[in-house]
């Protein structure tokens, strides 16, 4: 059960599109001090277009759309692939959305739930006591 509404929270987050959906649902997040995001062009395409990170001290997005940010809410290029500021969360891509959703996951159900999470997909993880990606979080 807890899979599905993570699944479908993560669908609302990766929306690629300004649609009429996902920019009231988005207003209400932010407006009401709950956790809201987005990933990839987002962003700089979504969020910061309707005003959404005002209040956001920093955020990132894929790299051909960090120009269309302010440049003092922009993470620079070796910063983490995610980044949590404030009750935002945002990624660079596609290429970081199981970190992402790792992030998500440890932000709404804990660290211990995120690792529980995070073992069956990186079962081989290098360095990692139990063999899997749990130890590194």
């Amino acid at each position: 059960m807890l899979t599905v509404s993570i699944w479908r929270f993560i669908h609302l987050l990766v929306c690629w599109f300004d649609c009429f959906f996902v920019l009231p649902h988005s207003l209400k997040k932010e407006s009401s001090g709950r956790w809201f995001g987005a990933i990839c062009a987002s962003p700089a395409v979504v969020l910061h277009t309707h005003g959404l990170l005002t209040d956001i001290a920093s955020v990132t997005a894929h790299p051909n759309f960090k120009s269309k940010l302010p440049a003092e809410q922009t993470t620079k290029s070796n910063d983490p692939r995610v980044v949590v500021s404030g009750n935002c969360v945002t990624s660079i891509g596609p290429g970081s959305s199981i970190e992402y959703a790792l992030k998500i996951v440890e932000l709404l159900c804990g660290v211990e739930k995120a690792k529980a999470v995070a073992e069956p997909m990186y079962p081989l993880l290098p360095g990692a006591t139990t063999g899997g990606a749990a130890s590194k979080m």
